[in-house]
């Protein structure tokens, strides 16, 4: 899931957006999920994917999936992220956003 969604990214953004060199894939001919499938197939399936994690999720121990989920998220909505961070400079809602801090889980 995160591969084909920095393949996306890479074919989408700009470096100054990415802080990295942009387009390197494509100027490698690299094979890439957004050249095999477009950047709207691949977008799909970024989205199924993070669905199944998320429900293969589900049947863990919440505190311990936490982690996953976040990043599951993220992975999904990273491009929300910049948005809200500029939005709210010194708030954590993108924490709420991407289910990062729903839960209370504090180690024994």
């Amino acid at each position: 899931m995160f591969q084909i969604f920095n393949d996306i990214l890479d074919v989408t953004k700009s470096s100054e957006e990415l802080g990295k060199t942009a387009g390197k894939d494509l100027v490698a001919d690299k094979l890439t999920y957004p050249k095999l499938l477009g950047i709207q197939k691949s977008r799909e399936l970024v989205a199924k994917l993070n669905k199944e994690a998320l429900e293969h999720l589900s049947g863990f121990d919440p505190c311990k999936a936490a982690p996953l989920i976040c990043f599951a998220n993220f992975v999904v909505h990273w491009e929300k992220l910049a948005s809200v961070r500029a939005k709210y400079p010194n708030s954590n809602i993108w924490l709420e956003i991407f289910k990062c801090n729903t839960l209370n889980c504090h180690p024994n």
